[in-house]
């Protein structure tokens, strides 16, 4: 299917209103969004935002929700990955890593926050306050701490097994080898390509007649998954920490 046609029929089934979807419609939906995880996985080459493949996959969730009997076992939201780079050592998460969900307008927010609320007072909570802080668009990884050294590097993907990447982790010069202290610890992180890097990284590509990354988040994934780390030492990338996973 040619790009034209992809980007066609994404665009009807984005304005198509989930509860008037046929069993053919889903079957198309499916398979459209296989392809799109495939252009921007496989083929570093995505042709939508990640604001549309999110409207995608969420309508995907919300078709099955309403019908489980079209479920095919095939879909994106049954999927458990293993399209797995080769030459990676596969490495657990002791915690899993989830994935965060997206919000792109008010109504999301009031609706979680309803959502929230319902499931506070059954447990008799009234009186609850939110943090909020800024997320980079990065990809998440778990960074494994042992007596104060650097021992592991994990990306996030489906949130329990995935790609060890600890020596490509070792090159980014802002990750600390060994910290200040003796502990033991597992955190999440983010690992995020700047722009100014991002657009020197692209004009290099477009020299050497190279495919563009779309963005900077698929260009720092990308440059994670190399097999030779001084591909990704190159790529300047930087690490800014998220959460404590286990201490």
């Amino acid at each position: 299917m040619s790009h034209h046609n992809i980007l066609s029929h994404t665009t009807i089934l984005l304005q198509t209103n989930h509860h008037c979807y046929t069993q053919e419609q889903y079957d198309m939906l499916v398979d459209i969004i296989h392809i799109h995880t495939d252009l921007y996985h496989k083929k570093q080459s995505p042709i939508i935002s990640d604001y549309e493949y999110d409207q995608l996959f969420d309508m995907c969730k919300k078709i099955e929700s309403d019908h489980p009997d079209r479920l095919r076992l095939d879909s994106p939201t049954q999927r458990v990955w293993s399209d797995i780079q080769d030459g990676f050592e596969k490495a657990a998460h002791s915690t899993p890593l989830l994935s965060l969900e997206n919000s792109y307008n008010a109504d999301d927010l009031k609706n979680r926050d309803e959502s929230i609320a319902k499931l506070l007072t059954k447990l008799w909570v009234t009186d609850y306050h939110y943090f909020m802080e800024p997320k980079f668009d990065g990809i998440s990884m778990e960074l494994v701490y042992t007596d104060g050294a650097l021992v592991q590097a994990i990306t996030r993907w489906d949130g329990t097994v995935w790609d060890d990447v600890t020596t490509n982790v070792r090159t980014i010069r802002d990750v600390p080898l060994k910290l200040s202290q003796p502990i033991s610890i597992r955190i999440r992180w983010e690992v995020i390509m700047p722009k100014s890097q991002f657009e020197r990284i692209n004009a290099e590509r477009a020299v050497a007649g190279e495919p563009l990354f779309a963005n900077p988040r698929n260009a720092a994934w990308w440059s994670l998954r190399q097999l030779d780390p001084s591909v990704t030492a190159g790529r300047w990338l930087i690490f800014r920490a998220y959460e404590i996973l286990s201490l």
